[in-house]
């Protein structure tokens, strides 16, 4: 895997790693208003060069907002798939609460 970069934000860290057709994102800290433009600016131009699969890391990942939701669906409309992977239990409550875990299921 490639090291893509990692990368500070406010109250939470960004790292990814790609192969061919394999984007592995670990995000970290608290996901809410005020970092999801930064994070959104630092992993959608990676998405930008065709379909790839995600894996989404999110255990470390210790509380998510409804902006961090809108993130996780941006990123799953530029993906040909997307995987969870390691989700908190609060972060899954908020997923399944909005309706959206048939969107991320958890990474097998």
């Amino acid at each position: 895997m490639e090291r893509l970069g990692d990368e500070s934000v406010g109250r939470a860290t960004v790292s990814a790693d790609a192969d061919a057709d394999r984007i592995v994102v670990a995000m970290a800290g608290e996901i809410d208003l005020s970092v999801v433009d930064d994070l959104r600016a630092s992993i959608l131009p990676s998405l930008d060069g065709g379909a790839v699969d995600v894996v989404l890391d999110l255990s470390d990942v210790g509380f998510l907002d409804s902006s961090g939701i809108t993130l996780l669906l941006e990123i799953g409309r530029r993906a040909r798939s997307i995987r969870l992977r390691g989700a908190s239990s609060p972060v899954r409550l908020v997923i399944d609460a909005t309706g959206l875990a048939d969107w991320f299921p958890a990474e097998s």
